[in-house]
């Protein structure tokens, strides 16, 4: 439990192109935050909000690579 609360969270240039492989952009979202809100250990989250309504949104991320060290 300590050590999930208290993952450092991975750099946005590490997490934006997981993004954008599975979304094929960042064109959903009007904002995401770059920093993010929460990391754990196999994933951090990011606050965002959808360019097609405004709704506020929590982007999880899992972290690259992880397969291989699971």
């Amino acid at each position: 439990s300590r050590l999930q609360g208290s993952a450092t969270a991975r750099p946005w240039g590490e997490i934006r192109p997981v993004i954008e492989a599975e979304l094929g952009s960042l064109a959903a979202f009007s904002r995401i935050d770059e920093v993010a809100a929460h990391a754990a250990s196999i994933a951090q989250v990011h606050r965002a909000t959808l360019a097609a309504d405004g709704r506020k949104v929590a982007v999880k991320v899992r972290y690259p690579g992880l397969e291989g060290t699971v």
